[in-house]
């Protein structure tokens, strides 16, 4: 009772600090530290799971690269989720994750080209409807507080998550962590779907030209510039984080 009664107090006390309710913050976290973890999973590990698969390092390069050229497809989801409800869109994207994760469990070779795309389609529609929905379920005074908790799951992937799941890969196999993986996101993407509340957007009615808002961004230089650094950004993670963790490999024999 006591336990219970601390807990109510903890985020009684955090409710107003983020303007939303702690416990729907708290679960908007979890599920993106699980994505998070599907996501990164295959930099610091593509040893393995190239070997596992039967494919050259090189090749699952290749594959993981066709995965994020899925991400363009983001702007025309941001607009199904305008029109249908960023919830839905949510999980419709944890469901497509779902069913990368499980064909992981079975491919072999260059299939392993579909769960990746089914996977990257899933984070794409994902992560950046999740944020969405933050901003709009969140006052704009406490947005960027918000923002910044849910975001804070990245890295709490790399340093509790990857881990565990290379401590998984070292005792088990490489497929396991895409088994547990999986089974999270089918809880994960359930509670999403019953417990989550609707968010209402604080804009105007939609346009009747959808693309109307983004080719005005597009004549913007600045909207230029983010896209141009966000690129650069990803492109200097994703390659150290994969020559690092080859790196590793040949000079400590990992």
């Amino acid at each position: 009772m006591a336990q219970d009664l601390k807990k109510s107090e903890l985020s009684g006390w955090l409710s107003p600090l983020f303007g939303v309710s702690f416990s729907i913050l708290l679960g908007l976290f979890t599920v993106r530290l699980a994505s998070d973890t599907i996501e990164r999973l295959v930099y610091p590990f593509i040893a393995p799971i190239a070997a596992g698969l039967g494919l050259a390092v090189t090749s699952l390069g290749v594959v993981i690269s066709i995965r994020s050229w899925v991400g363009l497809a983001t702007p025309f989801i941001g607009l199904a989720a305008d029109r249908f409800g960023k919830k839905r869109l949510m999980v419709i994207g944890l469901s497509t994750q779902l069913v990368g994760l499980l064909l992981m469990l079975v491919v072999d070779g260059w299939w392993a080209v579909v769960p990746m795309i089914l996977t990257g389609l899933g984070t794409a529609s994902f992560v950046p409807i999740q944020l969405a929905y933050v901003s709009d379920l969140v006052p704009y005074q406490t947005r960027g507080r918000a923002l910044a908790f849910v975001d804070m799951a990245f890295s709490v992937a790399g340093i509790l998550a990857l881990p565990v799941v290379g401590w998984l890969i070292e005792n088990y196999s490489w497929r396991v962590p895409y088994a547990i993986l999986a089974a999270i996101t089918l809880v994960t993407a359930t509670l999403t779907w019953r417990l989550l509340p609707e968010a209402k957007a604080h804009t105007a009615a939609l346009p009747a030209n959808p693309f109307a808002g983004l080719q005005a961004a597009l004549r913007q230089p600045a909207v230029w510039a983010a896209i141009v650094l966000a690129m650069l950004l990803f492109y200097v993670f994703s390659g150290f984080a994969t020559v690092w963790a080859l790196w590793l490999g040949d000079r400590f024999a990992f």
